[in-house]
């Protein structure tokens, strides 16, 4: 199993069995998704730098390519929609799950799927977002994190 310290894949975690978190692979670290058996990759970037080489590459390796693009700004319902429901499926896992850097569109995402299939709180969600890199000045992926949480009951 890959390690967080990776050069292959930097900022590699697993988020649960089946669900893998990172940066963008290098040409290496493809192989090694590939030894752990990734079926479907979802690459969170905008930027077209690195497209052609991970379309490439899951050609290459028989990985399915999830393409959800997203900037700085809140996701979409319909890219969450999307991004949950592939998670859910068993065929399509195991599941990589990237941006450039693995920290900040992958740590919403990731905080998001934490809050809905777990129950985390926000507190708890942002404190895993940031030991992955996310960056606090991103106020609106944060926000959009924290909007997504379960709300405190409060006792009747």
């Amino acid at each position: 199993m890959p390690k967080r310290g990776d050069l292959d894949l930097p900022n590699f975690a697993e988020v649960e069995p089946g669900i893998y978190r990172g940066a963008a692979p290098t040409a290496e670290g493809w192989k090694r998704l590939q030894a752990l058996g990734v079926r479907t990759e979802i690459d969170l970037r905008i930027e077209k730098k690195g497209r052609k080489v991970a379309e490439a590459a899951t050609r290459q390796y028989g990985i399915q390519r999830v393409h959800l693009p997203m900037g700085r700004e809140a996701p979409t319902t319909r890219q969450v929609s999307t991004f949950l429901a592939t998670l859910k499926d068993p065929a399509r896992r195991p599941v990589f799950i990237h941006c450039q850097h693995g920290a900040d569109r992958t740590g919403a995402m990731v905080g998001i799927y934490r809050e809905t299939a777990y129950g985390w709180d926000f507190p708890r969600t942002y404190a895993e977002m940031r030991r992955y890199g996310f960056k606090p000045f991103l106020s609106e992926l944060k926000e959009s994190v924290r909007a997504r949480a379960p709300k405190p009951t409060r006792p009747s």
